[in-house]
C-alpha cells in the first residue's frame, strides 16, 4: 500500500468519503466535513495508519489532501522504511552480482 493509499485510508475513515471521491476537493475548511474538529480526527486516524505522532507544524499544515501526503511520506517511519528497502535493494543487488543468496529480511 502506498503513502497516497494509506493517506486516503485516513481521510476515508474521518470523513466517510466514497471510493470516487475527488481527492483536489479534500481541502481544509472547504471540505464540509473538514472543520476543526475533523481536522484532530484526521490527525488521530493518520498517526494510527502510520503509527507515529505528528509534530505541531506538520499539524497545522495539513491544508489540502496533496499537502498530508507530503507531509505523511516525510515522517521518520516512512523514511526509515524508504532506507531498509534501499539497503535491502542493494544487498540483493550485491548478492546476485557475486552470485550469493541475498539475505532474508528479519
Amino acid at each position: 500500500m502506498t503513502v497516497r493509499d494509506r493517506v486516503y485510508s485516513a481521510f476515508k475513515e474521518s470523513f466517510d468519503l466514497d471510493d470516487e471521491t475527488n481527492t483536489s476537493k479534500l481541502v481544509y475548511q472547504a471540505y464540509p466535513a473538514w472543520t476543526s474538529i475533523g481536522h484532530m480526527i484526521l490527525v488521530a486516524a493518520l498517526e494510527s495508519e502510520f503509527d507515529t505522532m505528528l509534530e505541531t507544524d506538520d499539524i497545522l499544515e495539513m491544508s489540502n489532501f496533496e499537502k498530508t501526503v507530503s507531509i505523511m511520506a516525510n515522517t521518520p517511519m516512512m523514511l526509515e522504511a524508504e532506507q531498509n528497502a534501499a539497503e535491502r535493494k542493494q544487498l540483493v543487488f550485491l548478492s546476485r552480482r557475486n552470485d550469493i543468496e541475498p539475505p532474508q529480511p528479519e
